[in-house]
């Protein structure tokens, strides 16, 4: 959500703030990524099959709105 904020905002900014808004976006994008991160490595101590094909379809769903 936050994410989409940032995007929606950036093009209306102007000097200093847009840099600041482009810092935003990657730093928020990084969040994520080692979020997504965090939940892969993890996935391995989870025992309900049901519950790690739904992370999973959840993590690619995050990757791929970040375009990762």
């Amino acid at each position: 959500e936050a994410l989409g904020e940032v995007r929606a905002g950036a093009p209306i900014a102007v000097g200093s703030v847009a840099s600041d808004m482009l810092c935003a976006e990657h730093l928020l994008r990084a969040a994520v990524l080692c979020a997504l991160e965090n939940v892969r490595i993890n996935l391995g101590f989870i025992q309900d099959a049901a519950a790690i094909e739904r992370l999973n379809k959840e993590m690619e769903a995050a990757r791929a709105e970040l375009g990762a």
